[in-house]
């Protein structure tokens, strides 16, 4: 039997955000997704946050998967793994699978496993987890795994006023006629250094921000700041998943 999100705790999986003690302290209702206890909603009010993502809303997605691969031939080995990639660096794609792939370099490549039917059904990151069993130190191809999801925390500001949030904290234009869907920055927001990524989710833009795990507090709550002016608020992931809708 699965576990309800009114009863599931972030302290009885292995996994949880570093942000969970926030969640808590906030009424949050949890699912489970790969392993891991991810926000479903606040007060259990989700069409509210629906509403609030279309204005300005910051997602914790710390629980969703996601991968690096790095290596002179990495973008060879990841084509042969049937993962379509961006042509140029600071790009990103989405793949028929719904993964969102973002190229760092030429050899380097992030994949954010955010395709809507897994976040719905608990299981996120089954392409992910094929992808890292296929990978060994074995390989004749010169390409590293880098285990994000153990590196990099994972957040998203969804949302009208999200690029203008973003400009309060962040030196690089993301308004949206300059900073265009699937466009990749490697940058400092909130004085955390950081990997944006446009991703629109539907018709509402959408940011995902990754930064060291080890920042995750301090990145949140200064998201929260700047997102202050135009009354943003967090959202969970029912609202986030029907933003396609």
């Amino acid at each position: 039997m699965s576990v309800t999100a009114s009863v599931l705790h972030p302290q009885a999986l292995l996994r949880r955000s570093p942000l969970y003690r926030y969640h808590l302290e906030h009424q949050a209702e949890f699912v489970e997704r790969a392993g891991s206890a991810v926000v479903n909603s606040y007060n259990g009010i989700p069409p509210v946050e629906l509403e609030q993502a279309g204005s300005l809303a910051i997602i914790d997605l710390c629980g969703i998967s996601r991968v690096g691969f790095k290596g002179a031939d990495t973008a060879d080995w990841l084509q042969e793994q049937g993962v379509t990639l961006p042509t140029q660096p600071n790009s990103a794609c989405q793949t028929e699978e719904g993964i969102t792939v973002a190229r760092l370099s030429q050899s380097e490549f992030l994949l954010l496993d955010i395709a809507e039917e897994r976040l719905k059904n608990s299981v996120t990151g089954l392409k992910i987890a094929q992808l890292e069993a296929a990978w060994s130190m074995d390989l004749e191809q010169r390409t590293y795994l880098l285990p994000r999801a153990d590196s990099h925390a994972w957040l998203a500001l969804t949302g009208a006023f999200a690029s203008q949030a973003l400009s309060k904290i962040c030196a690089v234009d993301m308004r949206l006629h300059k900073f265009a869907q699937h466009s990749v920055a490697q940058t400092s927001v909130a004085r955390s250094n950081a990997i944006v990524v446009r991703a629109d989710q539907g018709n509402t833009p959408c940011f995902f921000i990754l930064a060291d795990l080890s920042t995750a507090e301090f990145l949140w709550h200064g998201l929260l700041d700047a997102m202050a002016e135009f009354n943003g608020k967090p959202i969970g992931l029912t609202a986030f998943c029907s933003l396609r809708a």
